[in-house]
């Protein structure tokens, strides 16, 4: 139904809001269909993960394959450059940090330019269209192994995944440095949280911070104190794993900017709240990271080190950056922009109640906490080109996704039995000569080991013996005198399921979030679709462009929203009008086209400017960047005598300056 469906979307009718309007009713109905099967599958009392994963899958092909269905060209202008880039690499075997700043943090694309060798391909311009849903199913894996370590609850795992897959709106999932750094970045995680994790502790700190009445005790899911490897772990595989996470953290390193950064902080939060052993990992991280700014990254560095500088701790600047100048553009537009604000508020404001909530009713959760709110960290550092905040969302919503479901799955239940033993054997150690703040003490009914209270003072001894704390109901809850106290022992009567009239509540409300955040994500994330999209005939004149283009020649476009630099990425030097009229004293339209016929005769040989339909739409939807119109400029251009038309179809036209005509 939704491949039937989605064929009929002609990209003429979509408009400032972008796709949902334009989405066939069948569409909708086929996604209705998904969601409800998904909540079914998860809430079933008996949870099937194979049918829940089938539905997880599915769900990710409606949602982020929609504008890959619906255009034979991948969306944005970004993927064209990284494609270039790749290029470039394999072509020449060569990497030059004195092209552009990619070509010093350039592992992602030296990857991609050895797998399109490998893989017999003329390019990377293959892998563009569907790498969303690609890179999407790739990073439910990491997640998946993270939810369920974390929340401890298979079926919360797998609502964590679906929440993160409608509510990830951000589009960092192309073909791009940062959709790969962001699936490493979650191995390493779960290679911290599974091989090499320690039961997680409060921090003394944090605690001193929390309301008495909040101060409950973590439980400890493997049964080990604070700091000490999980039981079942070998030697050898907390060693490997260490290696593995090294290696992962350098490849992040040489391939994007910002990841490195949010990994380290992430790390932090990992060491602070001991839920990994091996703690001198973030200034690993961070020894690593510095290196490569200082050596391979040091061209660029040296050039932009002082602006670099100058944003660090720049709130204000930040601030106008992420928010104020992103609040712009046409009334279609300035809905979406704060569609997505509401939606990150959101989904932010459930993840903080849920967590909350967790916190309140106990739970292993800290982790979770630090690893949602790290990425913060990142927002003093600069304004990321107004993106910082998009990437804090990224690297937060796993977990935050984490909280909300663990919030939301109904707790497991005690037996009774196991319930009224420990009742018994916290009145007795309430009771008991020398304790000085008896907290919780569970024995399960027949076991011969002992019951402890939590924040006794020593041992528990013999009747009689200083500081003993008995339970009633033990058989034997006394050890030598001066022996250290055991662990406090966990029922041997494992938890029921939840009530089922629990799981049907719980399922009621889980599918209807998801059919509120459904549509939602749609309109936050496509958005932009109109100039997102690529035409066939764009891409032609672009196409048409380097055919004409004599290597070395300027080549100038009407803004960024251009699908070039695809192919013969170092041959030329790009430039776009904004760039231009920001460098020049430019007054009015005549004076614009001076300027142009000035940059493009000064080139040797000449150079060639190029003004697309999608510019105009850039232009239009995001508000005007210069007192005039491309379109005005376009018919100024066409009536000059000193430029020509070299090249022109339905949505671009390409003109060149007559030669020996006067600036």
């Amino acid at each position: 139904m939704w491949l039937a469906s989605i064929g009929s979307v002609s990209l003429a009718d979509v408009g400032d809001v972008g796709l949902l309007p334009v989405l066939p009713a069948g569409y909708w109905v086929a996604l209705a269909l998904l969601l409800v099967g998904t909540s079914a599958a998860v809430w079933r009392p008996t949870l099937h993960e194979g049918w829940v994963a089938a539905h997880v899958v599915a769900l990710v092909v409606v949602l982020y394959g929609a504008a890959a269905a619906v255009s034979p060209y991948p969306r944005g202008t970004v993927p064209w450059r990284h494609v270039g880039i790749a290029a470039y690499i394999g072509a020449t075997g060569e990497v030059d940090p004195q092209v552009d700043a990619y070509f010093n943090w350039p592992g992602y694309f030296a990857l991609l330019a050895s797998y399109t060798g490998m893989a017999g391909l003329d390019d990377a311009a293959a892998l563009m269209k569907w790498a969303p849903v690609v890179n999407n199913l790739l990073f439910l894996a990491p997640l998946l192994v993270i939810a369920r370590v974390l929340t401890q609850d298979r079926r919360a795992a797998w609502c964590a995944c679906v929440l993160f897959v409608l509510g990830n709106w951000v589009d960092q999932d192309y073909l791009a440095p940062q959709a790969t750094g962001f699936f490493l970045y979650l191995c390493v995680l779960a290679l911290l949280l599974t091989v090499l994790r320690t039961p997680e502790r409060v921090p003394p700190l944090l605690m001193r911070l929390v309301p008495r009445r909040w101060r409950r005790l973590q439980p400890d899911p493997t049964g080990g104190g604070a700091g000490q490897p999980v039981a079942g772990t070998e030697h050898g595989a907390r060693g490997r794993a260490v290696v593995a996470v090294v290696i992962i953290t350098t490849a992040v390193t040489a391939s994007h900017q910002l990841t490195p950064f949010a990994l380290l902080f992430a790390l932090v939060a990992l060491a602070v709240t001991g839920a990994t052993g091996v703690r001198g990992l973030p200034s690993v991280a961070a020894l690593i990271t510095a290196a490569w700014l200082a050596l391979p990254a040091a061209t660029y560095m040296q050039g932009n080190f002082e602006v670099l500088l100058d944003q660090v701790g720049d709130l204000t600047g930040a601030t106008q950056g992420n928010l104020v100048e992103r609040v712009q553009g046409s009334p279609g537009h300035l809905l979406v922009v704060n569609a997505r604000l509401l939606f990150s508020a959101a989904l932010w404001g459930l993840g903080a109640v849920a967590a909350l909530r967790v916190w309140r009713r106990g739970g292993p959760y800290v982790t979770t906490m630090a690893l949602a709110v790290a990425p913060g960290l990142l927002f003093p550092l600069q304004s990321y080109g107004g993106e910082m905040l998009l990437r804090i969302f990224l690297f937060s919503l796993p977990f935050t996704c984490m909280l909300i479901a663990a919030a939301l799955v109904p707790r497991a239940r005690r037996s009774p039995t196991t319930t009224a033993t420990t009742a018994k054997a916290v009145r007795g150690a309430k009771r008991a000569h020398g304790a000085k703040a008896a907290k919780t003490a569970r024995t399960a009914p027949g076991t011969k080991g002992a019951a402890t209270a939590t924040g006794t003072t020593g041992a528990t001894t013999a009747t009689g013996a200083k500081g003993a704390a008995t339970a009633k109901g033990a058989k034997r809850a006394a050890t030598a005198k001066g022996a250290k106290a055991r662990p406090r022992a966990r029922p041997t009567t494992p938890p029921t399921a939840p009530p089922a009239r629990s799981l049907r509540g719980a399922a009621v409300l889980f599918l209807v979030a998801t059919l509120v955040l459904a549509p939602a994500s749609v309109l936050v994330r496509y958005g932009n679709q109109r100039i997102d999209q690529r035409s066939a005939a764009e891409v032609l004149a672009v196409r048409a462009l380097y055919e004409r283009a004599p290597e070395g020649s300027v080549l100038v476009a009407g803004n960024e929203n251009t699908p070039w630099r695809g192919e013969e990425y170092a041959d030329h030097r790009h430039l776009t009008l904004t760039r231009l009229i920001r460098n020049g004293d430019v007054a009015d339209v005549r004076g614009l086209q001076g300027l142009i016929h000035g940059t493009l005769t000064r080139s040797r040989p000449t150079g060639l400017l190029i003004l697309t339909r999608q510019n105009r739409d850039y232009e239009e939807l995001l508000g005007r960047q210069v007192p005039w119109t491309l379109a005005e400029l376009e018919t100024s251009l066409r009536a000059d005598e000193r430029f020509r038309v070299v090249f022109e179809n339905e949505d671009a036209v390409i003109l060149a300056p007559v030669a020996g005509a006067e600036s």
